[in-house]
């Protein structure tokens, strides 16, 4: 005798693999649904119907692709245009480097290090007033003390001279000293013959040094 159990199971058995069956027949009906449902249409439908798809791309790719793209493009000319703004300002920021580069240059002379001490800075002040007479022949018979002054950031050195020599030495002297050492200048000159038939003049004047200590 069959089971009664055994058999009422057995339809629902065969019923999945026509489930399944049915299901992967779905995709290919609906495709084919669409398509006779496309080749249906007018000429003028298939042409509003190709439109449509038309602009759906458009608004895809303008969400996907072209919107990004254009922020990106927004930010990099806002980027260039802040460069671009720079651009006046680092100029004139290198003008004035150049500037301050020219008159250090100009102040060479006058610099001396921040560390040189006043006794170093009188011995090579000194020196360079007699290096620069002997190379022109002039005499100088006295040097009064040196007198010294600290500035806010320098000093001022003064040394009165004494001495002998003709009219074109000591124009010589002046000239040497002024050009080798702009620094220094003569003041306060004071000439007087030694005689009718002397070419020689006593002279006193005042060598004057300005110095800026160099805060590099």
């Amino acid at each position: 005798m069959a089971n009664p159990t055994v058999a009422a199971e057995s339809p629902k058995t065969d019923a999945v693999p026509a489930q399944a069956e049915g299901q992967a027949e779905q995709p290919a009906k609906k495709k084919a649904n669409l398509l006779a449902f496309f080749s249906k249409l007018s000429p003028r439908e298939k042409m509003i119907a190709g439109a449509l798809g038309f602009v759906l791309v458009i608004f895809v790719l303008n969400l996907v692709m072209f919107q990004p793209l254009g922020r990106h493009l927004d930010k990099l000319s806002k980027t260039i245009r802040q460069k671009e703004e720079l651009i006046p300002k680092k100029l004139a920021i290198l003008n004035d480097r150049e500037q301050i580069e020219k008159v250090h240059a100009d102040l060479g002379a006058y610099l001396t290090d921040s560390k040189i001490s006043s006794e170093e800075e009188i011995a090579a002040y000194l020196g360079e007033i007699e290096r620069v007479s002997q190379s022109v022949g002039l005499f100088i018979s006295n040097i009064n003390p040196v007198q010294t002054e600290e500035l806010d950031n320098g000093y001022w050195l003064k040394v009165d001279l004494e001495g002998a020599g003709s009219m074109a030495n000591i124009k010589k002297f002046v000239a040497t000293l002024e050009n080798s050492n702009p620094a220094m200048r003569v003041s306060a000159m004071n000439l007087r013959s030694q005689g009718a038939t002397s070419e020689e003049l006593r002279f006193r004047f005042s060598v004057v040094k300005l110095g800026l200590k160099n805060p590099a």
